[in-house]
């Protein structure tokens, strides 16, 4: 048994993709070892409650837009969505903890933690990369993008360290943008419905996401705004998943028919029922892991390239490619028109997502 010290950007919780994997990696993690946590979370949010001994809370950080702002203050050097969750204080504290001689390893869990965990040399660390930051920005703005890729370098390049990345892609960009060794897990899928084929008599399209994200929001925007008018004869039922919906929206989309379902707990069934995920992400980085849920469910994906990025090659054959508003409109009509058996993706996936990798390898003894 190990005892860890768990650093997260954010509350562990099934509110999004990633903090439900720091949440399922935690839950992992605690049945061999003993995990002290350390997260940020909004001052709206509850406090995280532990379930478990082997787990415990040891600090627990508001965020504001005022402390995002004094964070950037402390080091004007380092991008700011680095340096979002740092101060002296907090790294001192986090420090003071790490050098306690207590700890066998330290993890960071997400970019926004790297810059906290750099001056830990003593303790070994793993950093969860849960995307190449520079991607996503150098897509946006260059020198958005290259202010971003030196400040990444500098942080995943720590002493004594390992670094995680979920795809091939993300591990390929590693190297490449900063002459790095990583290694790959997979991400922890929600809880999953076998169906052989849609159970429901009414057939429907699902979106899933955190709304407040705007990869996801510009993307169902422009879906409604580009394509839906091109098939709103054809009276498709389109129902939305996940939390945050800015208001103003809500109300435009209910004007389509649109039924949104807000956060749902276990959205399975409701995936898994439907007749495809429709995913128009144009900008980002990263594997999506709506898609990776979806997939799991074995319902077949609608998204843009940048949705389907990362991957696997064995399970892009249940995925389509759309990056214009016509080849959304043709795809759509071919998958409601016709039958796919889940079990032939449901298969696929479960032979090639392994998410313990990253447990196994903080389990081994080997590696201490």
């Amino acid at each position: 048994m190990k005892s860890i010290l768990y650093v997260t950007a954010f509350r562990p919780s099934q509110v999004s993709a990633g903090e439900n994997y720091s949440l399922e990696l935690i839950k992992a993690l605690t049945m061999n070892n003993k995990v002290d946590l350390v997260y940020f979370k909004r001052r709206s949010e509850s406090e995280f409650i532990s379930w478990t001994s082997n787990l415990k809370v040891v600090l627990a950080f508001d965020l504001s837009y005022m402390t995002r702002f004094l964070s950037f203050l402390c080091d004007m050097s380092i991008f700011p969505v680095f340096n979002s969750r740092f101060n002296f204080a907090r790294r001192r504290k986090v420090i003071r903890m790490a050098n306690s001689g207590k700890y066998d390893l330290i993890v960071l869990d997400y970019g926004q933690t790297f810059l906290i965990g750099r001056k830990i040399t003593e303790v070994r660390k793993i950093l969860i990369a849960h995307d190449v930051l520079a991607q996503r920005y150098l897509r946006q703005n260059y020198l958005a993008g290259l202010w971003t890729k030196i400040s990444e370098g500098k942080l995943m390049r720590q002493s004594n360290s390992t670094i995680f990345t979920f795809s091939e892609k993300d591990q390929e960009l590693v190297m490449k943008f900063y002459g790095l060794n990583s290694k790959l897990t997979d991400f922890f899928v929600r809880p999953k419905l076998y169906y052989g084929m849609a159970k429901l008599a009414t057939k429907y399209f699902v979106f899933y996401g955190r709304w407040s994200r705007k990869d996801n929001l510009n993307g169902l925007l422009w879906f409604f705004n580009k394509v839906h008018p091109l098939i709103k004869h054809k009276n498709y039922t389109f129902k939305i998943i996940g939390s945050d919906m800015p208001e103003k929206h809500k109300r435009r989309l209910e004007e389509h028919g649109v039924d949104l379902l807000g956060f749902v707990q276990d959205p399975s069934e409701i995936i898994g029922n439907a007749v495809g995920l429709i995913a128009p992400v144009f900008s980002g980085a990263g594997v999506k892991v709506k898609v990776l849920d979806t997939l799991a469910c074995g319902v077949r994906v609608v998204g843009t390239d940048i949705a389907l990025e990362g991957i696997k090659s064995e399970l892009l054959k249940f995925c389509f490619v759309c990056n214009s508003v016509n080849e959304y409109v043709l795809k759509l009509s071919y998958l409601m028109e016709s039958e796919h058996s889940r079990f032939e993706c449901i298969d696929a996936f479960e032979r090639v997502n392994n998410p313990n990798l990253i447990v196994n390898y903080i389990n081994d003894s080997k590696n201490q």
